[in-house]
């Protein structure tokens, strides 16, 4: 029986103060077919991401259509939003993320994905 849900860490270091994660350094592209379930973004000194705007695209289409605080993908199960995307093997997701809390932040992010049963 395959795992109902399955997670990949797609970007995981240090952003400093001021600084922009690039999507050149933080994309995945694909192995399988899936369905995006969350896109979760944690601090892990626990600093709120309400001042890291974020922009998130698959190819060529915006999820964001401006930069939207990395907060929202806040790692509380009950409060990050159910997003249901299909991600089909081949497409490739793209975050950049600017720090504009004050101090380095060292960040994860993390798809939780549906595998595609046949």
């Amino acid at each position: 029986m395959p795992l109902p849900y399955v997670y990949k860490r797609v970007y995981d270091g240090t952003v400093s103060a001021g600084s922009t994660l690039q999507e050149s350094s933080a994309y995945w592209t694909a192995d399988a077919d899936y369905t995006i379930e969350k896109i979760i973004i944690i601090e892990k000194g626990g600093t709120a991401l309400y001042k890291a705007p974020t922009t998130i695209r698959i190819d060529e289409e915006n999820l964001t259509k401006e930069a939207i605080p990395a907060s929202i993908f806040n790692p509380n199960e009950f409060y990050s939003p159910k997003l249901d995307l299909p991600f089909g093997k081949g497409k490739t997701i793209y975050f950049s993320l600017t720090n504009n809390v004050g101090s380095d932040i060292t960040i994860s992010i993390i798809l939780k994905l549906r595998p595609k049963v046949e």
